[in-house]
């Protein structure tokens, strides 16, 4: 019997795989790809007869502080290359209302001039709630009406061409820093002290971020995130992790009396009897195979990721930026000139767009005109060159009507099986370090294994 199985060899079905072989277990790891990582993978590139090895997007690792699991996913004795580890926090930028701040990703409220005042008076009258029904009244709770209507519709409108009305709250949370630019230091100073609003206003300056509370992020010395993603993947199967590419569930089979998953037939006609499943893809994907109706169904966009070679350096010292504008060509960049991940005189900068079926001709071409707009870049900056891939069906929308039929299938059928359980985006966990602990939780929930120290 294989005591866990898991469903899908991303990068939260590799880091599960990773703690489960570290406690001793037997595992499986279905993928319908050919490859593991999903998008946490680095593609060769050539520019000018150069080849670079540039990241799908912003993937960025993050230690867990635990050590036994770092070791296990980080850490593991026959890596053979070396980590670069951030000094404090990474710097992060963002673009509000066609403004850039090369200091902070937050949203840049100042740019509402006198009306930042009002804003903030609603700040400070509203109680923020967690339980909110939608994107629109989680986000009139946390950040009140004028935000809601202007700068926070703008950039969920941006990401997902839907209202926040239509929207549940994780469209909000998840994408949008929680804290707001509301001045320069001196006013941020005493707003901070402001226990009306607390939790919501950020830091005005890089350097006055407290770098003792920086989680550690760190990445590989070179050859971009596919060194390590291969590297786990590799030490895994050396391990005895069983990896099946090119193949996905078909069937899954329960226990009549107990509910435990006891069977699940592949697409190849395989059948595994697990002790433990966790699933990386979404409830409704297992749902049906279960042969349960999953209700609604996600409705997704399309990422493409666009490379452009440029003929001059960015003119700030920010790696990323998140694009909170309405119509953005892009949604966040990387700024390959201030990370050291590719040669001085190679100027280059990776756009993430989320796109529907109909792209505009030339993305990397209109997203640097927004950031020579913004000023991030020069305006006599040129393409040079660019690349570009698309990956289909990535980002699902999170609609209210989806969330309330997920929550409704978890209450009513996989809630109940005591051997399942889901990790990631699957479970409503779309960052590295809150993967890496749902991770841990699952496995001692699904085989009993041990805590981790």
């Amino acid at each position: 019997m294989t005591e866990l199985v898991v469903i899908g060899a991303g990068v939260a079905g590799l880091v599960c795989a990773a703690l489960a072989r570290a406690q001793g277990a037997s595992v499986t790891v279905i993928e319908a790809g050919p490859t593991a990582g999903g998008l946490w993978k680095s593609t060769a590139v050539e520019f000018g007869g150069r080849s670079h090895k540039l990241d799908a997007g912003l993937r960025l690792p993050v230690l867990s502080g635990t050590k036994s699991i770092d070791d296990a996913i980080f850490h593991r004795p026959d890596f053979k290359f070396s980590w670069v580890y951030y000094d404090g926090w990474p710097r992060e930028s963002a673009i509000t209302a066609d403004s850039f701040n090369s200091e902070s990703s937050c949203l840049d409220t100042t740019v509402l001039g006198t009306r930042l005042n009002v804003a903030l008076d609603e700040m400070r009258a509203t109680r923020p709630v967690e339980n909110a029904d939608n994107a629109e009244d989680y986000s009139l709770n946390w950040f009140g009406p004028t935000l809601t209507n202007g700068l926070v519709r703008d950039a969920v409108l941006g990401l997902f061409e839907t209202e926040l009305p239509e929207l549940a709250p994780n469209a909000v949370k998840w994408f949008l820093p929680r804290r707001m630019i509301a001045g320069d230091h001196q006013a941020t100073s005493i707003l901070l002290n402001d226990e009306a609003l607390a939790g919501r206003i950020a830091h005005a300056r890089y350097s006055d971020l407290p770098k003792n509370s920086a989680r550690q992020f760190l990445r590989p010395q070179g050859g971009g995130i596919s060194t390590w993603i291969n590297a786990l993947q590799q030490s895994l199967a050396a391990d005895g992790v069983t990896f099946l590419f090119n193949d996905a569930v078909q069937e899954i089979h329960r226990a009549p009396v107990t509910q435990r998953l006891e069977r699940i037939v592949l697409r190849s006609g395989e059948v595994i009897r697990p002790a433990g499943v966790i699933s990386t893809i979404a409830p409704a994907l297992v749902a049906r195979a279960m042969g349960v109706s999953p209700g609604t169904m996600p409705r997704f966009r399309h990422l493409q990721i666009s490379h452009a070679l440029v003929d001059r350096p960015v003119s700030h010292q920010a790696e990323y930026a998140l694009n909170f504008n309405r119509h953005p060509a892009f949604f966040r960049a990387i700024f390959h000139d201030n990370i050291g991940d590719v040669a001085a005189d190679s100027h280059i900068i990776t756009f993430e767009h989320l796109v529907d079926e109909l792209l505009p001709a030339d993305l990397a071409g209109a997203a640097l005109d927004e950031c020579k707009r913004c000023g991030i870049i020069d305006a006599r900056a040129t393409v040079l060159g660019s690349h570009s891939d698309l990956y289909r069906n990535i980002i699902p929308v999170p609609t209210v009507d989806y969330g309330k039929a997920t929550a409704q299938l978890k209450r009513d059928t996989l809630e109940l099986i005591p051997n399942l359980r889901f990790v990631g985006r699957s479970a409503g966990t779309p960052f590295l370090d809150g993967i890496i602990q749902e991770a841990a939780l699952a496995i001692k929930t699904t085989i009993g294994a041990e805590d981790y120290a």
